[in-house]
């Protein structure tokens, strides 16, 4: 058997250090490689993890002026009225829906790893400022920050994307794909119940802004010290983990570079259309409960201040303790062949979105009003079912288009920020008396059709194939008798035989 030359070579992102030296290997070392013969927690679950708390900081970002905004209305030194407060809760999503598309392009400029760095560092110097800029500026300099904040983090998911398609498996990237992306929920449970808990405290909202923006830039110096844009750059990754990770990933395309986007086939694409209606139905959805659950816990069922950030927490926190389970157990019924990757993504993406909106149109009939009990009760069963969209559309940029992945969540993200906006913006003006439970009923009426339209063109349209269109706007990045062995293969006949998408070798005679 021909052995193997495993010398790589990498975009400018991801350029190995000089002095590394190729490596030669067999055919049979490379096909031998497996899950269970590498490390239980090695580099790829570092990156995960780190990226995993990458989602959970700039959701204590998004989510804490949920329950600030509260205390912040009741403060003298401020004076907002109903209005105003409307627009410091949507502000966020004006930067936020302005910046997706620029993700992709600045992580293949320059590597996902700076992105992610300088997104959060920013976006904690804006957290610093916030208290100072609503103090003496009013709320139309708290908006400005916001709105930066909102810019900051808009590349943070198709940066995401970037860094997934280079580090994780196929066969990992429910299990993995959903921890990461679950970061978004345990970031709103610690936001929602450490702002009611500071709010409430001798501190007082400040405080908030303040240990927010600190913990942001501790985990800026982490990513800096822990965090790599592939694993062809990882400074001691282990070479049977490197193997196996550009076996199968994005990683081995480091012998291709992107230099286009074939939009074109892209917004021309069903499928595309089909995800980008889930994703705009889920953030919709979403922020819409994540901006109007604080003000409806304290108007309606009464809660205080200190125990309202604990009580809004808990659907979020049931979200997040579910997503895993459900991440295994999909990985489970794809590898063992009883569901197509299409029809898992679809079932699950059915559980979450039509699920949850039965959930809350229970709560929207009004049967939950003289209990609070049971309203969080169905809330926590609402978010529950909706952590199953981390194995639906979540993950599926990834299934249609693995080269093009940032791209694309960047256009699906651009369109699900751009509809967020309408929640925060559109309740105020359904809710104009915010202890009237009729008025909070149509809101959760409205997010309940929403989720239910979304998933229905999901189901039509949506698909986990790979897209012919992956492979455009490619190019070599060196001449082809130098192609990294994970990606080609040149064997006794002297041909080069790619490797396919199921990480199989074909062997030529």
């Amino acid at each position: 058997m021909t052995a193997i030359n495993l010398s790589r070579s990498c975009s400018d992102a991801e350029r190995p250090p000089a002095g590394v030296a190729a490596t030669s290997v067999s055919a049979e070392a490379l096909l031998s490689l497996s899950p269970s013969s590498l490390p239980t927690f090695g580099v790829r679950h570092v990156q995960a993890l780190m990226s995993f708390l990458s989602f959970v900081q700039a959701y204590v970002f998004v989510s804490c002026i949920s329950v600030a905004i509260v205390a912040m209305k009741d403060d003298p030194d401020l004076g907002w009225n109903d209005s105003e407060q409307s627009i410091v809760l949507s502000a966020f999503l004006w930067g936020f829906c302005l910046s997706p598309m620029l993700g992709g392009q600045l992580a293949r400029r320059f590597g996902a790893k700076a992105v992610l760095g300088v997104s959060l560092m920013l976006s904690s110097v804006g957290s610093l400022l916030l208290p100072a800029a609503a103090t003496l500026g009013g709320w139309q300099y708290a908006c400005a920050v916001r709105v930066a904040q909102g810019l900051f983090q808009g590349v943070l998911a198709p940066a995401t994307h970037a860094l997934l398609a280079k580090w994780v498996p196929p066969l990992e990237r429910s299990r993995l794909g959903s921890f990461v992306y679950g970061g978004a929920q345990f970031g709103t449970v610690l936001g929602l119940l450490c702002t009611g808990l500071l709010s409430g405290s001798p501190w007082g909202w400040p405080s908030v802004f303040y240990v927010a923006g600190s913990t942001g830039l501790l985990w800026c110096l982490s990513w800096y010290l822990l965090g790599a844009d592939g694993p062809a750059v990882h400074h001691s990754i282990q070479e049977p983990e490197r193997l196996f990770i550009e076996k199968h990933t994005a990683a081995s395309s480091s012998a291709t570079k992107v230099v286009s986007t074939p939009w074109r086939r892209i917004l021309t694409s069903l499928p595309v259309w089909g995800l980008t209606a889930a994703h705009c139905g889920q953030m919709v959805g979403y922020w819409t409960l994540l901006t109007s659950l604080p003000n409806y816990m304290k108007n309606v069922q009464g809660y205080a201040i200190a125990d309202n950030g604990t009580v809004s927490a808990l659907p979020y926190f049931a979200m997040w303790l579910a997503a895993l389970p459900m991440s295994y157990v999909s990985d489970a019924l794809i590898k063992a062949g009883f569901l197509s990757t299409t029809a898992m993504r679809k079932i699950a993406n059915t559980i979450a979105q039509w699920g949850g909106a039965v959930t809350l149109a229970v709560i929207g009939t009004g049967v939950a009003d003289q209990s609070p009990f049971l309203t969080v009760l169905l809330l926590t069963v609402s978010m529950t079912l909706l952590a199953a969209m981390y194995l639906g559309f979540q993950i599926n940029h990834l299934d249609l288009s693995p080269n093009h992945a940032p791209a694309l969540m960047g256009f699906t993200n651009l369109w699900a920020n751009l509809l967020s906006v309408l929640g925060p913006i559109v309740t105020p003006l359904i809710v104009t008396e915010p202890t009237n439970a009729s008025q909070w009923h149509i809101v959760f009426l409205g997010a309940a059709g929403v989720f239910v339209v979304a998933n229905a063109l999901f189901l039509l349209i949506g698909t986990a194939e790979e897209q012919p269109w992956n492979e455009l706007g490619l190019e070599p990045l060196v001449p082809v008798s130098r192609l990294p062995a994970l990606a080609t293969i040149s064997l006794a006949a002297g041909e080069l035989v790619a490797a396919d998408k199921d990480a199989k070798l074909k062997d030529i005679s």
